[in-house]
C-alpha cells in the first residue's frame, strides 16, 4: 500500500489518535523501524520493500506490545493493510482505491480467490444497497487458531480516511506471547448491534476451548459474550483499567499509585496482588485499591 511515506502517515495518525510515545529509528526509502518508548515496553515494528520494490512496503517484523492494549489494534490494522496489501495485490485485477464501500463486492471476490477457505460476511442496507459492514477471517488465520492460546482481545478504532467507519478486531496470542491478528470487521459505527454480529461470526470460527476475553467490558460485550461463549471468562484489559483509575495526574500520590498498579497487574500470586493494594491503602489511596479489586468480577 505505498512505500515508506504511506507507513509514516499511518504511524503519525496512530500517534496523534492515541498519544503513545513512539520513536522512529530508521526512516528511508529502503526501511522503516519504530519502537515504543513507554517504560518497560519492548514493542517494535519494522517495514521493508517487497522484493526490492520501494514503492511497496510490507510489515516484515513486529513483537509483543506489553504496555497497552490499544497498540494491538495498530498491529492488526497494519498487517491487514500493508502485509496483505489490498491496493497493491488487487489493484491491477480489481481496480484502484477509488472504489467506494458501496461496491465492496470486488474485495469479497478478491479475498475468496486469493485466500482459500476464508470466512467473509458482507452486508448492505436494505433498499439503498449501501455498504453496511463486512466481517473477514482469512483462511490461514482461521486454520491456525487451534495452535493459538485461547485468549482474545476485542477492541475497535475509528477510521479517519476517505470512507470513515470503524475497524473492529479480534487479536489472539501465539506460542511466543506475541499478538496474532485473527479476524476483523469494517462497520459503519461502533454500536451493540455491530458487536453482536461480530461475536456471532467469531463463535463460528473458534473451537470448543474456554476463551479468556479482554476488552473495555462495554455493555454489548457484557450481554453477548456470555450468550455466545457461556464457558469463557471475560475481564478488562490493562489499558482501560489504567485510563480509568480514580486518581488525577496532579495528585501527589499519582506516580506511586501507578507503580503499585503495575505491580498488582503483573502479580502472579494473590499474595503479591493484595500486597500492592495494601500499599495503596497505606498512602491514603484506598479508593483506588477498592476500584481495582472489584473490576475483575462479572456483573
Amino acid at each position: 500500500m505505498g512505500g515508506v511515506k504511506a507507513v509514516r502517515i499511518a504511524l503519525d495518525k496512530y500517534k496523534m489518535a492515541t498519544g503513545h510515545k513512539i520513536v522512529i529509528l530508521k526512516n528511508d526509502t529502503t526501511r522503516f523501524t519504530a519502537k515504543c518508548e513507554e517504560d518497560g515496553c519492548a514493542w517494535r515494528i519494522h517495514f521493508g520493500p517487497v522484493n526490492g520494490d520501494t514503492s511497496r512496503f510490507v510489515l516484515k517484523d513486529s513483537n509483543a506490545h506489553m504496555c497497552t492494549f490499544g497498540c494491538t489494534v495498530l498491529v492488526v490494522l497494519l498487517k491487514y493493510m500493508f502485509l496483505l496489501g489490498k491496493e497493491t495485490v488487487f489493484e491491477e485485477q480489481y481496480g484502484d482505491d477509488e472504489k467506494s464501500y458501496s461496491d465492496f463486492t470486488w474485495y469479497v471476490k478478491a479475498i475468496e480467490e486469493t485466500n482459500p477457505d476464508s470466512y467473509v460476511r458482507f452486508e448492505v442496507e436494505d433498499g439503498t444497497n449501501r455498504f453496511q459492514r463486512i466481517f473477514v477471517c482469512y483462511g490461514a488465520c482461521k486454520h491456525r487458531y487451534r495452535y493459538l492460546r485461547p485468549m482474545i482481545y476485542l477492541d475497535d478504532i475509528f477510521l479517519t480516511g476517505r470512507y470513515r467507519g470503524t475497524l473492529m478486531a479480534a487479536t489472539c496470542i501465539d506460542g511466543n506471547n506475541e499478538f496474532y491478528p485473527f479476524d476483523f470487521a469494517i462497520v459503519s459505527s461502533e454500536n451493540k448491534d455491530n458487536w453482536f454480529l461480530f461475536l456471532k461470526n467469531l463463535q463460528k470460527l473458534v473451537d470448543g476451548r474456554p476463551i479468556v476475553f479482554l476488552s473495555d467490558r462495554g455493555e454489548g460485550f457484557l450481554q453477548d459474550i456470555p450468550k455466545y461463549f457461556p464457558n469463557s471468562h471475560h475481564s478488562y484489559c490493562f489499558y482501560h483499567i489504567k485510563c480509568n483509575l480514580p486518581i488525577g495526574s496532579g495528585d501527589a500520590n499519582s506516580k506511586h499509585v501507578l507503580d503499585l498498579f503495575y505491580k498488582a497487574a503483573y502479580s502472579y500470586t494473590p499474595v503479591n496482588f493484595e500486597e500492592a493494594l495494601r500499599g495503596m491503602h497505606a498512602i491514603g489511596c484506598g479508593h483506588v485499591a477498592n476500584y481495582i479489586k472489584i473490576i475483575p468480577k462479572e456483573k
